[in-house]
């Protein structure tokens, strides 16, 4: 797999994990809102960066995604997702957002932001529901059927984010066959942060630690994977 320049991103991961939360300020999604319908956004990919990892919170602008109350899907995806973008920054991992706004973007868009970036690889961020049963709860990830690394990404970052995430519950990760995990051309993940249906659980998605553990999970489960 991917061996080269990986003590120097290991070496800044341990750096960043045992500060970080202290004294660093994130942008929040509320703070970042700004509706724009379907627009391609600017890719801003950093200098020589040893792993470039796009980021695409799910749904946005007229796409809200579940909606509990006045808590909006598509606000949470990208409060975690900004997280986790600060957080491979750190640990000197590229990171490249598909939105940074309440913006509306297709799935072709998606891709094509990962695809033109030369990623190396794709996580979509997103919040589970179901109404028929508000106990059910739990934090699972998607891949494609036959990405093998896929597979891969997708057992490091659920068993990391098991650790990091207190409280939450590791489903049993999916294969599936979603628009934004057959259309890019490197392995790719979807993760479900959480079920917003069941009360405790939207608690939790709701609260900024518990959003930085979420996203702390994310990252060590990325490094693992770049590492093996």
């Amino acid at each position: 797999m991917i061996n080269q320049k990986i003590l120097c991103t290991v070496a800044v991961l341990c750096f960043m994990l045992s500060t970080c939360g202290c004294g660093a300020e994130t942008q929040t999604a509320e703070e970042s809102r700004e509706t724009v319908i379907d627009e391609t956004p600017t890719v801003s990919i950093p200098v020589d960066p040893a792993f470039t990892v796009v980021i695409d919170p799910g749904h946005g602008g007229e796409d809200p995604g579940s909606v509990l109350g006045d808590c909006l899907e598509k606000d949470l995806n990208l409060s975690v997702a900004l997280k986790l973008k600060t957080m491979l920054g750190e640990a000197g991992i590229g990171a490249v957002m598909t939105r940074e706004s309440d913006a509306y973007l297709s799935s072709e868009t998606r891709c094509g932001t990962a695809n033109a970036a030369g990623a190396d690889l794709f996580v979509s961020i997103h919040c589970n529901a179901f109404e028929e049963d508000a106990g059910v709860q739990g934090f699972e990830v998607h891949h494609h059927p036959n990405s093998v690394e896929g597979v891969k990404l997708a057992a490091n970052v659920s068993e990391a984010t098991a650790l990091t995430a207190s409280g939450a519950t590791k489903r049993e990760n999916k294969a599936s066959s979603l628009d934004v995990l057959t259309g890019t051309g490197m392995p790719a993940i979807l993760i479900e942060l959480g079920f917003m249906t069941c009360p405790d659980e939207l608690g939790r998605l709701r609260n900024g630690d518990y959003q930085d553990s979420l996203a702390e999970g994310i990252l060590q489960g990325i490094v693992t994977y770049l590492g093996e």
